[in-house]
């Protein structure tokens, strides 16, 4: 294989980031076609693999792609791999893909199964839980915490830790509408009381800063 052919993989990445950062490309705008697109990417991609020179640079092809599926939440559980079942090695690698984006998602269940608040400190200080990991679905954090009533977690990850409500899940929802559609009052409440303080806030702030230039403007003037 030259070069050029693996470059063509390598620039998708890029573009694939490149969409993702700047123009955010959401889960559920892909979610659709993304094994579809995964399935091709392997398709053309296994051939590299079984080269010995060339295997390193499609593995950091593959795990670069997965990653970014990863991160952004999208699904490939449901990744068909019957089309490699004549490559051993390929296909172990692909199943360590997936148990990795299970793994990950395990690490939600410290929210979900109604642990101390410490414990989702500790995970999250300790980067066993990143605060840009995604659940199953697509959700972050945040999306979990609202979704299980869980106000104190909440409550630390916005206030101490500055992730935003406005996050959306894969299904294009932000925190408040999660905690709305699971019934979860708590958490309901506590985002309605805290985005009213902001608004409050907001606006004594702007008041001040008005009453601070005409009193700037009053002592020039006289």
């Amino acid at each position: 294989f030259d070069d050029s052919y693996f470059l063509h993989f390598e620039n998708f990445l890029n573009l694939f980031s490149f969409l993702c950062e700047e123009f955010h490309l959401k889960y559920c705008q892909c979610g659709v076609k993304i094994d579809r697109i995964t399935q091709a990417f392997l398709y053309f991609i296994k051939v590299g693999y079984k080269d010995p020179n060339t295997k390193p640079r499609v593995l950091r092809i593959m795990t670069g792609w997965f990653t970014s599926l990863c991160e952004m939440g999208l699904d490939f559980q449901t990744l068909q791999l019957e089309y490699y079942q004549d490559d051993r090695e390929f296909l172990d690698l692909l199943n360590l893909f997936k148990e990795e984006q299970l793994s990950g998602w395990e690490q939600f269940q410290v929210i979900k199964h109604d642990n101390e608040l410490v414990e989702v400190e500790t995970n999250v200080q300790s980067g066993v839980l990143s605060l840009c990991a995604r659940d199953k679905g697509g959700q972050l954090l945040t999306h979990v915490a609202a979704a299980y009533d869980r106000v104190d977690i909440l409550q630390w990850l916005v206030v101490e830790k500055g992730m935003d409500l406005n996050d959306e899940d894969g299904q294009g929802r932000n925190v408040s509408r999660v905690a709305e559609v699971t019934k979860a009052l708590s958490t309901s409440n506590w985002i309605v009381n805290h985005e009213a303080k902001i608004v409050i806030a907001s606006f004594i702030w702007a008041h001040m800063q008005r009453r601070l230039a005409v009193h700037r403007r009053e002592k020039i003037l006289g």
